[in-house]
């Protein structure tokens, strides 16, 4: 299944979270005004030595792995992200149909499940959410 290029590719804040949209690009992240200041320079500073600028969040956390740089960076955040994954059942009528179940999980669960995996079990990555605490308190 495709998806138009506009999805998931925004940029959102309550009172304690700011959530980003996981087709946003590093790249994009920093030259927008409603990502914040310290969260750019934590961009600038640690991610983009990892990865392109071009690079999508949805693209890196895919494929992040234990021992990064980044991964370190995204679990001492304490960032969440919003998944959804493909489930068949039955219907009354017996005939199957795919449901899709959305979960919201700290990127540190999503690092063990191995990319393989992930493509296998149809997981798809929607949002990050960084706690507004957190990203106060971080030093860089």
């Amino acid at each position: 299944m495709t998806e138009a290029a506009g999805d998931f590719i925004y940029c959102l804040n309550d009172l304690y979270r700011h959530y980003f949209g996981a087709g946003l690009s590093y790249a994009q992240m920093l030259q927008s005004e409603e990502v914040p200041p310290r969260f750019k320079a934590l961009i600038r500073a640690y991610l983009l030595k990892e990865v392109g600028a071009e690079t999508t969040l949805e693209s890196h956390l895919y494929y992040l792995q234990e021992g990064q740089l980044s991964g370190e960076l995204y679990t001492g955040l304490q960032a969440r992200v919003r998944i959804t994954r493909p489930q068949t059942r039955r219907n009354l009528f017996g005939r199957e149909e795919t449901l899709f179940r959305e979960e919201i999980v700290p990127v540190g669960d999503l690092m063990q499940i191995p990319a393989a995996d992930k493509q296998r079990q149809g997981i798809r990555i929607r949002e990050v959410q960084i706690p507004k605490r957190k990203l106060r308190e971080f030093t860089l």
